[in-house]
């Protein structure tokens, strides 16, 4: 993403970044939040768009405090690639899963590579209206699976499974993870669970 021939105009060689879909602060699990915020890593971001204003407001307050400017917001995410067009270089989607497809082709025909948080699609036929979309414009599209490219599961399997061979040859695997649960939601399943 990062050719020079490829960026926003008078971004001084920075990528351009907005991102559709960023949640609110109060959730118990806001993957679009920590996306807006790795894409102040990629180098500015320059747009947010949430249906809830009050979630883009929150967003540009921290963008202000933290990297010290103004972004623009909106809550309607094709007002916001037609006013930013020639801008932004890319874009992350992490709407709800039933609209990642939707944003994610809007984007691609926009002109702009989209980093779009997992699942693809929750059609097929969406999925592969993304693979159309990139090929006949000529932008990358990433899914984030993050288990597959977090420095923890890659430095274990490296070193310590293919490395070390610390768990022999691994013929089968089950895993489960279990996530914190609201105490209200305790609650009101602890009459439903037998012990």
């Amino acid at each position: 993403w990062s050719s020079s021939s490829s960026l926003a105009q008078g971004t001084n060689d920075k990528i351009t970044v907005a991102s559709i879909g960023i949640g609110g602060s109060r959730g118990r699990y806001n993957r679009g939040r920590d996306i807006a915020r790795q894409a102040r890593n990629l180098g500015r971001i320059i747009a947010v768009c949430d249906v809830d204003s009050l979630h883009n407001d929150e967003f540009a307050t921290e963008c202000k405090e933290q990297s010290g400017y103004d972004i623009n917001k909106y809550t309607d995410y094709r007002e916001m690639l037609e006013k930013e067009a020639g801008k932004i270089d890319a874009v992350m989607v992490a709407t709800p899963d039933h609209h990642h497809a939707p944003a994610t082709i809007r984007a691609i025909r926009a002109g702009l590579h989209v980093y779009c948080e997992k699942m693809m699609s929750h059609t097929i036929d969406g999925a592969r209206q993304m693979v159309r979309a990139m090929e006949r414009n000529g932008k990358l599209c990433q899914i984030g699976h993050q288990r597959r490219s977090n420095p923890r599961y890659r430095f274990t399997l490296k070193y310590l499974v293919n490395g070390e061979r610390l768990c022999g040859r691994i013929v089968n695997a089950s895993a489960q993870w279990n996530r914190s649960v609201a105490a209200s939601e305790v609650s009101r399943l602890d009459s439903k669970v037998a012990v």
